[in-house]
């Protein structure tokens, strides 16, 4: 068995089968891995269960910039240490050797709903997206009622992981941010373009609308199997897409506006329109 990584240098997503990490973990396979960031599925030898760990290394980080990515890193740790829902990993520790810096999750088994998208090569039915639809809201809610508010910031499918049981968790907590009304301006630029909404990219402070936004981009993606890159919101969709019902398609209009102070509120509300709770529906599906 092999000790953990001693070359503080070494770029991420190359600890080899069999590491041993902070005398507890042995690494088993990689599961992914970026410039500054990898994800291992290992085995606790504490407790006995499979585990992953998710790996920060600096090397790949400017020296004027690695303090703060440290503390970021940090704060991503104390924030899920301090989260218990079912739809999202349950956090277990965190330890740093060298430069590298690791958090150890719960090991998610399933697959993404990118990966599930790509795999299905076609649109899932109105129906089945709404049952994540369901669960993606009440995390959300979970999130938006801590104090300060926590925003996920990075909601698409491939940070979503259905598991066999139908349940899906949120991965990848990696840019949510807390919430404060300090700050009129967000200082890191992240998220994913397609997703994303505009205050997201520096023209104003990502909040709970911006999490419903992203949502709702979502949404549609998995239900239509299309999403564009250029410009922001959803126009015409039952016109455009007439599988998507009616009241669906308002929905997610609106929560797609331009404007946070024209999107829901809340994904409590947002969850409400896209279930048709307190409207009529006609035989027709005219509201």
């Amino acid at each position: 068995m092999q000790q953990g990584p001693r070359n503080t240098q070494a770029q991420t997503g190359r600890l080899e089968p069999r590491t041993l990490l902070n005398q507890r973990y042995v690494i088993m396979r990689t599961i992914g891995h970026g410039g500054m960031g990898a994800v291992y599925q290992a085995r606790d030898l504490s407790r006995q269960t499979i585990c992953a760990i998710k790996e920060m290394s600096l090397s790949m980080v400017p020296l004027e910039e690695r303090a703060k990515a440290v503390q970021n890193f940090k704060a991503e740790a104390k924030m899920l240490a301090g989260l218990h829902h079912p739809n999202l990993p349950t956090f277990s520790d965190f330890f740093t050797e060298g430069a590298r810096h690791f958090l150890v999750m719960e090991y998610v088994d399933g697959i993404t709903l990118d990966s599930y998208l790509e795999r299905n090569n076609g649109p899932f039915p109105e129906r089945r997206v709404l049952g994540w639809a369901r669960q993606l809201c009440a995390v959300l809610t979970y999130l938006h009622s801590q104090t300060p508010a926590i925003i996920f910031r990075d909601m698409k499918p491939g940070n979503i992981m259905l598991m066999q049981n139908g349940r899906v968790k949120l991965i990848d907590l990696g840019i949510a941010r807390f919430f404060r009304h300090a700050s009129s301006q967000d200082t890191q630029l992240l998220g994913t373009p397609g997703f994303a909404p505009p205050e997201q990219y520096g023209k104003a402070q990502t909040d709970e609308r911006s999490d419903i936004y992203s949502l709702a981009m979502t949404l549609f993606q998995l239900m239509t199997n299309t999403l564009s890159e250029k410009g922001f919101g959803l126009q015409d969709v039952h016109l455009v897409y007439p599988q998507i019902s009616l009241h669906v398609a308002r929905a997610l209009e609106k929560a797609t506006a331009l404007s946070p102070g024209d999107r829901f509120q809340s994904a409590e509300a947002f969850q409400q329109a896209l279930f048709g709770e307190g409207t009529f529906l006609f035989e027709s599906g005219d509201q």
